[in-house]
C-alpha cells in the first residue's frame, strides 16, 4: 500500500580540491527514515488522505507501520480488536480535542468497537492513544497495556464495557508484574459504563499494576483530569458479588514487593459507583508520596454492612504516611478516607460534605488513623489560573481567601 508522507533522504555534500576550481562532488547517504502519516478509514482506497486513505483497517495500518509513525483514524466505525506492538501514535480525528466539547460515538469520532476479549492491547513502549470512543460490548476491557513504559492514554472515550465472565472488566489497564515501567500518562479521557456482570470479578475504571507484582516499579505515573461514572459490578454476597473502583492503584500489596513512587491522581471526577463494595480511588499497594488532589467524588454506593463505600481507600501501602491526599471534595460516600495501614494518614484541608469535618452530622466520615482536621467550609475551587505570586503559590485557591477552613481545636 502506499503510504501518506513519503521517507526523505539527506544529501550530503563532499569537496575535494582546493577552494578555487576544485572538483565538487555530492552523494545521496541514505537517513534514518522520517516518520510517516499512515491513513485509515472505514472505506475507499487510494494513500494519502481520509477520502483515499492507506488501509480501511487499524490493524492493517499498524501491521504495515513504522516505530515513530503517526496512524491517522479517519472519523468512523470500526469493528475490531487491534494489538499495537510498535512504538507508534494512534490518533483518532477528535486527537487533541477536548472530551468536553464532543459526544461518544458521534459522527466526528473514531469509534472502536471492540468484538470480545480486549479492544486495544498495547505491546510495545512509546505508544500514544488520542482522541478515539473505544467500546467493547462483550469484553473485558478497553484498552490495556502490558509492561510498557512511555504510554499516553488521553482525549478518549472508553465506554460500554460489559463483561459477563469471572474476571475483573475496565476500562484503562496498565499491567506491571515482573518488569518496572514508567511515563504513563493518562489524562482527560471519559471512562464510562463499566459492568461486570458475571460476577467473582471487580469493575475499574483505571487499573494500575499488579496486586502480585514482584520487586518492580511503576514510575512517573499520572492521572489527572479524567471522568469516571457509572460502573457496577454484582452485589450479592462474597465471592460472586466484588467491589467497584474508579482508580485503582494495586501493585505490589506484600510487603517488600513493588512499588508506584510519586504517583499523581488529580483533578479527577469519578462519581456513580455501585458495587458489593465501592471506592473512588484505592492505594492498596506501596505508593511512596502519591498525590491525590483536587479529585472530586460523589455517589459512591456499597451493599456491605457495616459500610464499605470510600472515597480513598489506603490498604497494604508501606508508604501511608507520605501521601499527600487534599483539596479534595467528597459529597454522597459514607467514608471520606479508609486507612487500613498502622501509619497515620494526613488528609488536612478537603471538603467532607459539610462544613465542619468528620464526626459531624452530614460529612463523610474516616476509618483508621486519619488526621482530617482543619478541613474546607466549602467545596473546594481552584483559581490557580488567576495567577501566581512570584514564589509560585496559588492566588484565591482555599487556602489564600478563597474559603475559610473548620479547625475544631479553636471551634472556628
Amino acid at each position: 500500500m502506499g503510504r501518506g508522507i513519503a521517507r526523505y533522504f539527506t544529501i550530503l555534500f563532499l569537496s575535494f580540491g582546493t577552494l578555487a576550481g576544485g572538483l565538487v562532488a555530492s552523494f545521496a547517504i541514505p537517513s534514518a527514515a522520517a516518520a510517516t502519516i499512515v491513513y485509515v478509514a472505514p472505506s475507499g482506497i487510494g494513500g494519502g488522505s481520509c477520502a483515499t486513505p492507506d488501509y480501511t483497517t487499524i490493524q492493517g495500518a499498524i501491521n504495515a507501520a513504522s516505530a515513530g509513525d503517526t496512524i491517522l483514524v479517519c472519523a468512523g466505525s470500526y469493528s475490531e480488536n487491534i494489538t499495537i506492538d510498535k512504538s507508534v501514535t494512534l490518533d483518532g480525528a477528535q486527537a487533541g480535542t477536548s472530551v468536553d466539547t464532543r459526544t461518544a460515538g458521534g459522527p466526528n469520532e473514531s469509534t472502536i468497537n471492540g468484538t470480545g476479549d480486549i479492544t486495544i492491547r498495547v505491546n510495545a513502549s512509546g505508544v500514544t492513544i488520542d482522541g478515539f470512543t473505544i467500546t467493547n460490548a462483550t469484553g473485558s476491557g478497553g484498552i490495556y497495556a502490558n509492561e510498557q513504559s512511555d504510554l499516553t492514554v488521553t482525549n478518549n472515550f472508553v465506554t460500554g464495557v460489559s463483561f459477563a465472565g469471572t474476571i475483573t472488566a475496565w476500562g484503562i489497564y496498565v499491567h506491571s508484574y515482573s518488569a518496572s515501567i514508567h511515563s504513563i500518562t493518562i489524562t482527560n479521557n471519559v471512562v464510562s459504563d463499566i459492568h461486570q456482570t458475571g460476577g467473582h470479578g471487580s469493575a475499574v475504571g483505571i487499573f494500575v499494576g499488579d496486586s502480585n507484582g514482584e520487586s518492580t516499579t511503576i514510575e512517573g505515573l499520572v492521572i489527572r483530569g479524567n471522568s469516571i461514572f457509572g460502573l457496577t459490578a454484582r452485589t450479592d454476597a462474597y465471592p460472586v458479588g466484588h467491589g467497584v473502583y474508579g482508580i485503582l492503584l494495586d501493585h505490589g500489596t506484600t510487603p517488600g514487593a513493588g512499588s508506584t513512587p510519586n504517583a499523581q491522581i488529580t483533578d479527577n471526577t469519578i462519581s456513580n459507583l455501585e458495587g458489593l463494595w465501592a471506592h473512588a480511588i484505592g492505594l492498596e499497594g506501596d505508593t511512596p508520596n502519591a498525590m491525590v488532589e483536587r479529585n472530586t467524588i460523589s455517589n459512591i454506593v456499597d451493599h456491605k454492612s457495616p459500610t464499605d463505600a470510600v472515597a480513598v481507600n489506603v490498604e497494604d501501602n508501606a508508604s501511608a504516611s507520605t501521601i499527600d491526599l487534599r483539596f479534595n471534595n467528597f459529597s454522597a460516600v459514607n467514608i471520606g478516607v479508609q486507612n487500613n495501614t498502622s501509619s497515620a494518614v494526613n488528609a488536612k484541608f478537603n471538603w467532607w460534605g459539610c462544613s465542619r469535618g468528620p464526626g459531624y452530622s452530614g460529612c463523610a466520615t474516616t476509618v483508621g488513623r486519619v488526621v482530617a482536621q482543619p478541613v474546607l467550609r466549602q467545596p473546594y475551587v481552584d483559581y490557580s489560573n488567576e495567577g501566581t505570586n512570584p514564589q509560585g503559590q496559588f492566588i484565591g485557591n482555599s487556602l489564600n481567601g478563597g474559603f475559610s477552613l473548620f479547625d475544631p481545636r479553636s471551634g472556628r
